[in-house]
Formats: structure tokens, C-alpha cells, sequence
């Protein structure tokens, strides 16, 4: 159960901040490379931003199937020390 928790805490942040630094960094790029070519108006349409929905449901679906593995492939228990008396 902890390591399935550990998974899913990693998991999630990664995802979760590379979505975020991923867009943003898009959207900075859409928005000045229209700007930039604003002023020749009618020669081409400004680039539209479109959100990649299946690439954003594998990237929800990874910390899922991190946590999956981490709780099938992690021993239930440790293994018990021998005590030298």
C-alpha cells in the first residue's frame, strides 16, 4: 500500500506539472507567433490553439498504470532480519 501510495504521489506531480509546463509553454508560443504575424493580415489566418485531448488522457492514464505496477510488483512484506543472540 505504500509503495502504490509513493507511485501514485510521484506519478501524479510529474504529470501534473509537465501538463501544466507543456501548455503554458504552447500557449506563450501560439500567442506571440500570432502576434508576430498580425500585422499581415490577410495573408494568413492566426494558428488556433487546439488542446490535444487523447495526448492529455495518456498522460492521466500513466500515474494510473505506475501505481498499478508499483502495487503488483512490491512484496506485500519485508523480509525479517535474523538476530544474532
Amino acid at each position: 500500500m505504500l509503495s502504490l501510495c509513493q507511485a501514485g504521489v510521484i506519478a501524479v506531480l510529474g504529470s501534473a506539472l509537465g501538463i501544466v509546463a507543456g501548455l503554458a509553454a504552447a500557449v506563450l508560443v501560439l500567442i506571440f507567433t500570432n502576434q508576430r504575424y498580425a500585422d499581415r493580415w490577410p495573408i494568413e489566418p492566426p494558428y488556433p490553439l487546439v488542446m490535444p485531448w487523447l495526448t492529455l488522457g495518456v498522460l492521466v492514464a500513466v500515474p494510473l498504470v505506475a501505481m498499478a505496477g508499483a502495487a503488483v510488483f512490491t512484496r506485500s512484506r519485508l523480509p525479517v532480519e535474523r538476530r544474532l543472540d
